[in-house]
């Protein structure tokens, strides 16, 4: 009986703190379970993954630092800098939270006979219907620790878009062309990490026009100008009762033993 009333007021510490996932929007991807000092071979984020158990996944890393270019699909990437390594989302009750890997810097780059290339915005799907992207967070108005997210109107397509061969069609949209009801979420394009750069925000439920009281599936997609590499993520908005309704199941059972306490002259 005492470890039970251990484990229930451990519950509602949670619950009066708030968020039981909370990352820290810092760039950094540690809270994941991500250790990028250690990713220097390809593959690497395909074999290690986040620790949270809710956490949803796309990898494809297939790219590093010591092979010039390497095909990762649909184009090519120089070295690892146009490689779209890996995807991770999780909720709590209030945000979706987001990490992206990429070799990419925020100030893109420009590969030795190619133009110079920047990264794309963030598109969300929030309904999985044939209107595409609803909402992009636009990585260009990165300052500091946020950026702005849109509703989106209409997009751009990638620079090699029509392309014959390879098709890079599939890594459509690339950027915001037009969008409305701007709103800052806490957002940090990070600087260099062991030649991984890590897109990461924050962003709460209502934004979209939900919430976590119901399980949902959406869309999430990133890609850089040139196209050739992409990650497409379909994410499980999983429901998590709001911090009050955990507290008041807590008290009850509280109350209930008491009850049972006194009965039993305890």
């Amino acid at each position: 009986m005492k470890r039970l009333s251990i484990i229930l007021l451990a519950v509602l510490f949670l619950s009066i703190r708030g968020s039981v996932f909370a990352y820290t929007i810092d760039g950094f991807v540690n809270d994941w379970g991500i250790n990028l000092a250690a990713a220097n071979a390809i593959g690497y984020l395909d074999n290690n993954r986040p620790t949270g158990t809710t956490v949803d996944v796309f990898t494809e890393d297939n790219a590093d630092i010591y092979h010039q270019w390497t095909q990762v699909g649909p184009g090519w990437s120089y070295y690892n800098v146009f490689d779209a390594e890996a995807i991770y989302f999780d909720n709590d009750e209030y945000n979706i939270y987001l990490a992206i890997i990429t070799g990419l810097p925020f100030s893109g780059y420009q590969a030795p006979g190619n133009p110079h290339f920047v990264p794309g915005d963030i598109a969300f799907d929030i309904d999985l219907n044939k209107s595409g992207y609803e909402y992009a967070l636009d990585v260009s108005t990165f300052k500091g620790t946020q950026a702005l997210l849109y509703q989106a109107i209409a997009w751009e397509g990638v620079y090699y878009d029509g392309s014959p061969a390879p098709d890079y069609t599939a890594a459509n949209p690339f950027r915001l062309l037009y969008g409305l009801n701007p709103r800052a979420v806490p957002f940090v394009y990070s600087g260099n990490q062991n030649n991984h750069y890590v897109l990461e925000a924050a962003i709460p439920l209502s934004y979209f026009g939900i919430d976590a009281s119901i399980q949902r599936t959406i869309g999430v997609h990133w890609t850089m100008e040139c196209g050739n590499d992409v990650l497409n993520l379909k994410a499980t908005v999983n429901p998590v009762p709001e911090p009050g309704t955990i507290t008041l199941l807590g008290l009850g059972i509280l109350g209930v033993m008491g009850f049972r306490k006194r009965r039993m002259g305890c």
